[in-house]
């Protein structure tokens, strides 16, 4: 129907956003699947657990401890830009204290640095597709495309006769 909005949720591929224009000749609104958001920020808190307890890091990184904690908050409620400035500002402390460590805790802050850059990437690329999710969940509006996957999921699977989930 030409008058009704089209919504493609994705993971953040630009591919997938032409796409669907391609495909409805129509305006699209794009949306980043919060499924895919939230394991992005998993993984950084997963390293920052890894290593925050070492020595007194979570004195030394002030900066990064109190903006690990906010910000799936601060995504969760649309607030992009106070998010891609907590990632920076996590990064610009990250970069002094990488060295002058044992090996072993300096491959994890490399990990958790690597993570932190690649989350500042993901957030500048697909900021405009991030929207209040708080708010689009309350009104009962889609934040995500898991129960389509879902769907998919359990159709292949009765077709295929597997018993178990694909990986």
């Amino acid at each position: 129907m030409p008058e009704s909005d089209v919504t493609v949720f994705s993971d953040g591929d630009p591919a997938l956003r032409g796409a669907g224009m391609t495909a409805t000749r129509e305006p699209v609104t794009h949306i980043l699947d919060w499924f895919h958001l939230s394991m992005r920020l998993h993984h950084v808190e997963q390293a920052w657990e890894g290593i925050r307890t070492i020595g007194n890091l979570n004195i030394l990184l002030y900066q990064v401890a109190f903006h690990v904690q906010r910000l799936r908050h601060l995504l969760w409620s649309g607030y992009v830009r106070e998010a891609v400035d907590a990632v920076r500002a996590m990064s610009y402390q990250l970069v002094g204290s990488l060295y002058g460590r044992t090996p072993a805790v300096e491959i994890r802050f490399r990990r958790f640095s690597q993570l932190v850059g690649n989350l500042l990437t993901y957030l500048t690329q697909n900021g405009s597709s991030i929207v209040d999710y708080c708010r689009r969940h309350w009104s009962g509006r889609p934040i995500s495309s898991s129960r389509a996957e879902t769907t998919v999921n359990c159709l292949v699977n009765a077709r295929m006769n597997k018993k178990r989930q694909m990986r």
